[in-house]
């Protein structure tokens, strides 16, 4: 069984330990957009404005005490988009980068990198400018700083990455 609960600063939307949200105002039950990596978020208005909210963060703030004040929330299972309440737990950032790896569902390596600007055939085009351009010229057209450049050409950054001319 599941309860229903009023989110937090938006009182005409209830959510349920499910991560269903239904508004108030006209019955619906919000379905949501999935942003660029893959979590489900709502767009939720109040007298303030409107705003994005995370599902899985809004079910964990609603339902989930954080007794000791951690700003993240992780999936147990892995799935993005399972925001139950007994798939989710507050956690530190290196908790869920922890639980990511041990479980196989993360990499930091290349594009697996959430933070990685450059493609694997941009790291490759970049290789192979060795010798041949400015390391000025590079970052400007890649649009990354001259001291990556140099990194990956070197083999300090994008290591997997080998390149023959």
């Amino acid at each position: 069984m599941y309860s229903w609960k009023e989110i937090l600063d938006y009182p005409r939307y209830r959510i349920n330990t499910w991560g269903q949200i239904i508004n108030l105002k006209n019955g619906k039950m919000l379905r949501g957009t999935l942003d660029k990596d893959g979590y489900r978020k709502v767009k939720l208005t109040n007298d303030i404005g409107s705003k994005a909210k995370f599902v899985h963060r809004l079910v964990a703030i609603s339902f989930l005490d954080n007794l000791e004040n951690k700003r993240t929330v992780n999936h147990l299972d892995g799935d993005k988009l399972n925001n139950t309440l007994e798939n989710l737990e507050w956690a530190t950032d290196q908790e869920n980068v922890s639980h990511a790896f041990k479980h196989g569902l993360s990499s930091n390596k290349g594009v697996k990198n959430s933070s990685a600007k450059l493609t694997e055939k941009e790291v490759i085009e970049i290789k192979k400018l060795r010798g041949l351009e400015p390391h000025s010229l590079v970052a400007k057209r890649y649009n990354i700083s001259k001291g990556h450049v140099s990194n990956i050409q070197r083999g300090y950054n994008w290591k997997d990455f080998n390149v023959t001319t």
